[in-house]
């Protein structure tokens, strides 16, 4: 009967301990981690969107805007750029246009691809508080928060960019849940994403 009971005991026992540290390794999800997901093509719950961009510090300054099909297609127009006006990008393929629409045999400076990349580091803030804004007729959740030096520059590598100290991130979020607005601030270096047309 002794044994019985120990074998019983010695099973909730364990079931307990799974149950827990199951939930325990689980990150919950927060309002911003809900966002990038409604947001981001590489959780393939959005299929396209249209990315504007901005990276400036003391030795760059970059503008420009990505529509980013799927991850596999890309047309980049550079606001105020001398160099170059547009360029597509498919099946690994680049090819640059000047403002007359004339082919380039130039090579890119950076990588402009990877617009999700400015969503990374919005998941590892936990709860956290906002405010309430409103633009035109719509209500967007404004977070305001510090970033560490680790994630910016994650963000930054593509421009040969990094920071040594953290700094300051505000994200907008629209009324569907989606990121609207990130405008990272870290001392000489700010860069900002607005993401729009999702589809």
């Amino acid at each position: 009967m002794k044994k019985r009971n120990l074998k019983k005991i010695s099973i909730i026992i364990c079931l307990v301990l799974v149950v827990i540290i199951t939930g325990c390794g689980k990150k919950k999800e927060t309002q911003l981690t809900s966002a990038i997901k409604n947001t981001s093509i590489s959780q393939k719950k959005v299929n396209s969107y249209r990315a504007k961009i901005s990276v400036r510090s003391d030795s760059i300054e970059e503008n420009y805007i990505v529509y980013n099909d799927s991850n596999k297609s890309y047309e980049i127009n550079f606001i105020d750029n001398e160099e170059y006006e547009t360029a597509r990008i498919e099946n690994g393929n680049t090819t640059v246009f000047d403002k007359g629409n004339n082919e380039l045999n130039v090579k890119l400076k950076y990588d402009y691809t990877d617009t999700d990349l400015f969503l990374v580091g919005l998941d590892e803030v936990g709860e956290t508080n906002y405010k309430e804004e409103l633009i035109g007729k719509d209500t967007y959740k404004v977070y305001d928060f510090s970033v560490s030096s680790k994630t910016m520059n994650k963000i930054l590598k593509p421009f040969n960019l990094s920071v040594e100290e953290s700094g300051n991130c505000k994200v907008y979020i629209n009324p569907d849940n989606q990121v609207y607005l990130i405008i990272y601030n870290f001392n000489n270096i700010s860069a900002s994403v607005s993401y729009t047309m999702i589809k």
